[in-house]
């Protein structure tokens, strides 16, 4: 703030946070700035002295979208600004969207509006940087997905915060030149797959860690050789895991910084709120948030965090999460698995957080082939038989112990269904999130034994388009 101040800055926007910067925003404006907050983290009682605090977060706010993140509102903010102006900028939605889906805001309302509208900029973009990215993480790059961005264009533009200088990512998405977007995508890329292998050790310590404490109650794990950039992937990654709040923190020059994620019955915010006394530092919203604390103070936040109950609220609606647990939105035989199905589940997209993406459970599938596929050997790729026909299905990050079905065995699956062009030839495919023999199934109750074909429902009775 001094620097700005002396720079000649008179104006002082915030994207993303703020809404806690009491003193830094009471210095502005001692020194003669003006502040303008953008923010959609849960806000003190006692607000800033900004010359506006936007968030939707705000108890007095009556705006109907309070999920819109800090890069929705920046969004809103400019396309505002410009209008008043008369003019427009390109990709302003793509860049919204890019962080709507990064920062996992539900999949509704304004944001759900954003982020369709972003994803039509994407397919479309002339931007240097941003058809480089797509180019990278989309399965077809004409028609990026959610999912593209999600597990494709997000984690390459975090990694360069998260282990470098986040100043890479900016660089590249202000780029104006092929050959200079090309550059700074090259090196992103090299960033990005050490961020991944970072990720790998620092999870697997994690995992270490938190069965040391087993139980579902809240977590708190700490590793000073960690990152402070890979904290919330850490937590994030046990707490679906584990499907209990965790708590990551690393020690950074004199403080232990941290990130919380937790799963839907647990509030973040409050959990945090309840260990103030312990914090120095503290934000967030209902499902992440970030603190810090002396070291001193570490222990008795530990302690703090692990004795808050679970539901939090208590009163809070819904059961407890639980390890590996899956919703099946559908279930079906492998014979209404084609085409017409896939283009109605696409109708409902973008999926994203409280608007997944339907998961099936399908019975009555025959292994044609299996083999592990990765550098790792990670991933298993099937060939499934229904009837005469074929498709694909591919599980990603599969146990290495678990054993590759036999050819010729029949399997249920769950999954999520989607299509794949392999040389110009498009192909239906089965991302798989578990599978286990027909005989030993858990669906296998749900199968009407000796039912013939003209007995079981129509395709219209399992179609999940209303």
């Amino acid at each position: 703030v001094r620097r700005l101040a002396a720079e000649g800055v008179k104006v002082i926007c915030t994207v993303d946070h703020g809404s806690r910067a009491n003193e830094e925003i009471a210095l502005a404006r001692e020194l003669g700035m003006d502040v303008v907050v953008t923010d959609h983290h849960v806000p003190p009682a006692v607000l800033p002295d900004a010359v506006a605090v936007v968030d939707p977060h705000r108890l007095d706010c009556r705006y109907p979208n309070p999920d819109l993140t800090g890069a929705g509102l920046a969004y809103r903010l400019a396309s505002e600004l410009l209008a008043r102006h008369g003019t427009s900028a390109p990709d302003l939605a793509a860049l919204a969207a890019m962080g709507a889906i990064a920062d996992v805001a539900p999949m509704t309302g304004e944001s759900r509006a954003i982020v369709r509208l972003g994803l039509a900029e994407l397919a479309t973009t002339t931007h240097p940087g941003l058809r480089g990215l797509v180019a990278r993480a989309a399965e077809d790059p004409t028609h990026p997905t959610a999912r593209d961005v999600g597990f494709g264009i997000v984690p390459r533009l975090n990694a360069a915060g998260r282990i470098a200088d986040a100043e890479l990512a900016l660089d590249l998405l202000v780029a104006t030149e092929p050959a200079e977007a090309e550059a700074l995508l090259a090196e992103l890329e090299g960033v990005h797959a050490r961020r991944q292998e970072l990720t790998r050790t620092a999870i697997a310590r994690g995992r270490e860690l938190a069965a040391m404490t087993p139980g579902a109650h809240p977590l708190a794990l700490r590793d000073d050789a960690w990152p402070a950039g890979l904290l919330g992937l850490v937590a994030g990654r046990l707490a679906d895991e584990l499907a209990r709040p965790v708590a990551a923190a690393t020690l950074v020059e004199a403080e232990v910084r941290g990130s919380v994620r937790a799963p839907a019955d647990f509030d973040v915010t409050l959990a945090l709120e309840a260990c103030d006394l312990h914090l120095t530092k503290r934000g967030g919203h209902a499902a992440a948030g970030g603190f810090s604390a002396t070291p001193q103070a570490w222990d008795a936040f530990v302690v703090a965090f692990g004795a808050l109950p679970r539901p939090l609220p208590e009163d809070r609606p819904g059961a407890l999460a639980r390890p590996n647990e899956v919703k099946i939105d559908l279930v079906l035989t492998g014979r209404y698995l084609d085409w017409a199905l896939l283009e109605e589940i696409a109708g409902l997209a973008p999926f994203g957080a409280a608007h997944e993406e339907p998961v099936l459970a399908v019975t009555g599938l025959i292994v044609g082939d299996a083999r592990r596929v990765g550098t790792d050997a990670s991933h298993l790729s099937m060939r499934m038989r229904k009837g005469l026909e074929t498709l694909d299905a591919i599980a990603f990050g599969l146990d290495p112990e678990r054993p590759t079905p036999e050819p010729g065995s029949a399997i249920d699956l769950v999954a999520t269904l989607e299509s794949r062009t392999f040389e110009g030839e498009a192909r239906l495919q089965l991302r798989l999130i578990d599978y286990a023999s027909s005989a030993a199934s858990p669906l296998r109750e749900r199968r009407r034994a000796g039912a013939s074909v003209a007995e079981r429902p129509e395709p219209d009775a399992l179609r999940v388009a209303s």
